[in-house]
């Protein structure tokens, strides 16, 4: 991975939202998370993409594949 991981806050930036949105996203597994540590996260730029780009087809409105089932069935226009 030559690309710097982006915190929350540059995630925000980049998808003109507030962190809060940022959040909502991971908890909906729409964007994937990178843990650092229990509380240190960060994304990967290729992941802020791909679900930048599937909003655009609307395939970001699907969970992305964590390999982990969650119980939360939240939706969120992106």
């Amino acid at each position: 991975m030559s690309e710097k991981l982006l915190t929350t806050e540059e995630v925000a930036e980049r998808l003109r939202v507030d962190v809060k949105t940022v959040r909502a996203l991971v908890e909906a597994e729409r964007l994937k998370v990178v843990r650092l540590g229990k509380r240190c996260v960060r994304f990967d730029p290729r992941d802020v993409d791909a679900c930048i780009e599937g909003a655009k087809s609307w395939e970001c409105t699907q969970k992305v594949d964590t390999g982990t089932t969650t119980s939360s069935s939240k939706r969120l226009s992106v």
